[in-house]
């Protein structure tokens, strides 16, 4: 089984990562720093795509609706 984090560096996604590295699962990450054009790549490697990526707080109203 191959799994896709998305948002991989937020708090969910950082528990995340420790219980699968503890449970021995295979995953890759997708994250503002990862490029985007290995965002296909890594889609059509993954089995599961879990999506943890999101603004979760904004001033501007517009901003972050566009952001999630």
């Amino acid at each position: 089984m191959k799994i896709l984090i998305t948002g991989s560096e937020g708090f969910v996604g950082k528990n995340l990562k420790f219980f699968l590295n503890q449970k021995k699962i295979y995953f890759s990450i997708f994250n503002k720093s990862t490029n985007k054009r290995d965002l296909k790549k890594l889609i059509l490697y993954s089995d599961i795509i879990i999506h943890l990526a999101g603004q979760n707080k904004g001033g501007n109203k517009k901003v972050f609706y566009n952001n999630n």
